[in-house]
């Protein structure tokens, strides 16, 4: 059976409560192997819309902290092709550091598969239905992230000679997912959980 996509609603500008660009200076990369995918849930009409994220018992998510827009490069980008759109999805980090330590984990970097959890600039506080439902994401959950570049430039004077990562999703069926149970309060008190091993943690 052929697949039906078809409009479903109006297309207008955010009026009551306008977009605000970028993203918060805290994210998570996530192992994809450390994920319990078979616990994760969705919405029930919005299916795009995850609503827990739980990881195996035992593991946890690895905090990225960034300086100001140091996460500019993460995009979800349309990749048309002749029977399908499929999505693009890239995570960009610096690492403002640089030594032997920081060494292996760029090796595995460079060698793993992750997901990554970010928080939007943009709260949607003011929305009627779900307020906060658009503040956080998930970049990489269908195929994962694999690291697309990475370079150490001594001479970068932007980080003083630290790493600037791109990790990239290809080929997923669609753009980053949003993350939200039940109410924003919730879904922010699994994402702070997230780099502690507490077993199998996830909004709700």
């Amino acid at each position: 059976m052929a697949c039906d996509y078809k409009l479903a609603g109006n297309i207008s500008p955010n009026c009551d409560n306008p977009l605000i660009k970028g993203l918060e200076n805290t994210a998570y990369l996530i192992n994809f192997d450390d994920v319990d995918f078979d616990s994760c849930t969705f919405d029930a009409t919005r299916k795009n819309l995850l609503k827990t994220l739980v990881l195996k018992t035992g593991t946890k998510g690895y905090q990225v902290k960034q300086i100001r827009d140091s996460f500019t490069g993460t995009t979800s980008t349309a990749v048309v092709g002749t029977f399908r759109t499929n999505w693009d999805n890239s995570f960009a980090f610096k690492w403002f550091d640089a030594d032997a330590d920081v060494n292996e984990s760029v090796i595995n970097l460079a060698n793993g598969k992750f997901i990554a959890v970010v928080e939007n600039s943009h709260k949607n506080t003011a929305k009627a239905t779900t307020p906060g439902d658009s503040v956080f994401q998930v970049y990489g959950f269908d195929a994962g992230l694999r690291l697309a570049t990475g370079v150490g430039d001594k001479y970068n004077a932007d980080l003083n000679g630290g790493w600037d990562f791109l990790l990239t999703e290809s080929g997923s069926p669609r753009p980053a997912l949003y993350w939200f149970n039940t109410s924003l309060a919730t879904t922010r008190a699994a994402f702070e959980a997230l780099g502690t091993v507490l077993g199998a943690v996830g909004a709700g």
